[in-house]
């Protein structure tokens, strides 16, 4: 070591100085370091030395002319006195207490960590709301803490604390002001005081019937900052969105006079990334497991997809602990009850594959995590070739009479297999048209089946129950102030729960007006926000809208007497349907659709078709009942049901 060769060779003479270097506690300290693997510097000794008490190394100080104070000071992370902390300690916690799930030495808030030094040397302004996730929010401040220990902070900063205070209070209010308002006489000259609310609630005034119309809703708080105005005392609070609409927006006598206000946005998928690549090396080290930028990416990707509202690094740590944790009893050989599979004799870990975390392993551990089965979370939602070859020979075997309404809807389709499709549009919207019984919504659940593999995916909405103006807030959510609030719409919160799906709205021309407004944005943007602010994307789905207009009922009796119908009574039915749908809806909305599809009327023959597929599945379900029982139908009997 540089220090102690540099003591031996200017004080070889003076054995009081020898003596303390070759001192046994000294000797034992740095090997008990060797052992763990620290990399001992001059800086480290130095510390060392500190902390010990001997009269021998203060005499060693002294011929160092070292300044044994102005180092502590440096090297001390207490800086108030012992009277001051365990006043403080009475309704709060010193931040450096605190364990924090992952270390944050990047800084990604430069903006707002210089906005935050800024209001740090005001007098007059000088409390901070700081507004986002809580765990980004400290991440940023652990940035603060470090470089206040480190005292690479203005010198206004040199002499702050900061200290959190406490969630669960045995006190009132009252005790609580009472306590800050009586340490703030030591917060004059040069120490400062950092103190963190998190629960603004706390501040809340409600008389005895819980009305809080007629009453400041902060009361409290604005008492406490108008008596901490003089001493060297910060209030950060710590809030979301909703809460600072709540007690902030309109309470202009706090947020004008007191305080400054700090947005902290959500962290990018980039930004987690880094703070889980900074970090990942105690997992390493524990563990015993390598882990790769790939698997970090890929866990972070199917963690934003599969669970929602991801904003910061907390949910990818505790997946990737889990992880780590299963591949290191897989590795050792533990058996628990959770792992079946490990209590069978055939199960022998030695390929060097099990020290490597895999793909899979991420998908066995988000499955697990969101208590799902693997299958039907990572089902392939996307369209592929083979989707489409099996919906076209299922919708010309099931659905008769309506050949021209397939050569226009699988093209769109298959644009977007092959990547044509419009961006930020839906894959496909249609508007359904034509009599009743023709298939327009057997249509939809083929559509639902073969390509997203369930009839479930199906979003299915009768818009005769949406024929009133407020029934557009039970697609998008009650507006604030309403019964529901909270909790989103039938629309919304299905789509976004399930963004590959069909939405069907079944006889369109039945819903109020109001209701087209929201579909224009959906078709043409393939987004749509409820009113809780959460945006909800369309672009994975197929929007079908049906219509009975311009079908009269006379055309079932005129119909059903023709074997085959003409191209001129096929043109005078389509000519009446689009005259209807034309004159029924606004350009705007017909032209945002993909097409309008016209379903013809059903003939003898297609119906007689339509006959025979229904008796053969009537066939089977006796088959299958076991019930013996044999049906025949002859064809005259089959034309004479038809015609009825």
């Amino acid at each position: 070591n540089k220090l102690i060769l540099f003591l031996l060779n200017k004080y070889k003479y003076n054995k009081n100085i020898i003596n303390i270097i070759f001192s046994h506690k000294i000797i034992n300290i740095l090997k008990k370091l060797n052992n763990f693997n620290f990399k001992i510097n001059s800086f480290n000794l130095l510390l060392l030395l500190l902390n010990e008490n001997d009269k021998d190394i203060k005499y060693l100080f002294k011929y160092l002319n070292l300044n044994f104070s102005y180092l502590n000071f440096y090297t001390s992370t207490t800086i108030f006195s012992n009277n001051i902390r365990k006043k403080l300690e009475e309704f709060s916690t010193n931040i450096y207490n605190i364990n924090f799930i992952y270390n944050y030495n990047i800084n990604f808030n430069q903006y707002q960590y210089s906005k935050l030094l800024q209001i740090l040397n005001l007098k007059i302004k000088k409390h901070i709301i700081i507004e986002g996730v809580e765990e980004n929010i400290f991440s940023l401040l652990q940035i603060l803490i470090k470089n206040i220990k480190n005292k690479i902070v203005p010198i206004y900063l040199h002499h702050t604390e900061i200290w959190v205070l406490n969630e669960l209070l045995n006190y009132d209010i009252h005790t609580i002001i009472l306590k800050i308002l009586n340490i703030s006489k030591y917060f004059i000259n040069n120490h400062k005081l950092i103190l963190i609310i998190k629960n603004i609630e706390i501040f809340n005034l409600t008389d005895t019937n819980n009305n809080t119309d007629n009453l400041d809703k902060l009361h409290y708080l604005y008492l406490l900052l108008s008596k901490i105005y003089n001493y060297n005392i910060h209030i950060f609070i710590i809030t979301t969105k909703d809460k600072y609409k709540l007690y902030f927006k309109s309470n202009n006598n706090l947020k004008d006079y007191f305080f400054n206000k700090i947005q902290i946005k959500n962290l990018s998928f980039l930004q987690i990334f880094l703070i889980l690549k900074y970090n990942i090396y105690k997992y390493i080290n524990y563990y015993k497991i390598h882990i790769n930028n790939y698997i970090l990416y890929e866990l972070i990707n199917l963690s934003k997809k599969y669970i929602k509202n991801i904003n910061s690094p907390i949910i990818p740590f505790i997946l990737l602990e889990n992880l780590c944790s299963k591949k290191y009893l897989l590795k050792n050989k533990i058996q628990y009850s959770n792992f079946n599979y490990l209590l069978t004799d055939n199960i022998y870990i030695q390929n060097k594959k099990n020290f490597i975390l895999t793909y899979e392993d991420i998908k066995n551990t988000i499955s697990e995590y969101l208590n799902i089965s693997k299958t039907i979370l990572f089902k392939n939602n996307k369209i592929t070739k083979y989707n489409i070859k099996q919906l076209e020979y299922y919708l010309y075997k099931n659905i008769h009479g309506q050949n021209h309404i397939f050569n226009k809807i699988l093209p769109s389709i298959k644009q977007n297999i092959i990547g044509l499709k419009t961006k930020n549009k839906p894959i496909g919207s249609w508007i359904l048209c034509g009599p009743s019984g023709t298939g327009k919504t057997e249509f939809a659940k083929l559509l639902a089946k073969y390509l997203f593999g369930s009839e479930k995916e199906l979003i299915r909405f009768d818009m005769s129950e949406y024929m009133e103006k407020h029934s557009i807030s039970r697609l998008i959510g009650s507006p604030p102030g309403y019964i529901g609030y909270s909790e989103g719409g039938q629309l919304t919160e299905q789509v976004y729960n399930n963004p590959n799906s069909i939405i069907l709205f079944d006889e369109i021309e039945k819903a109020h007006p109001d209701i087209y407004n929201i579909m224009l944005q959906i078709l043409d943007e393939g987004r749509l926000t409820d009113t809780t602010g959460k945006l909800i994307d369309f672009t994975n789905t197929i929007i079908l809208l049906t219509s009975n207009l311009g079908c009269p009922k006379n055309y079932d009796s005129y119909l059903k007497n023709k074997y085959y119908l003409s191209d001129t009574d096929l043109k005078e039915i389509h000519k009446n349907i689009k005259l209807s749908i034309n004159n029924y809806f606004k350009p705007e909305l017909l032209n945002r659709l993909t097409n309008i599809l016209i379903f013809n009327p059903l003939n003898i023959n297609s119906l007689l078709l339509i006959f025979n597929k229904f008796m053969s599945e009537l066939k089977i379900k006796l088959y299958s009942n076991k019930l013996n029982i044999t049906i025949y139908i002859k064809n005259e009997l089959k034309y004479f049901l038809i015609k009825l």
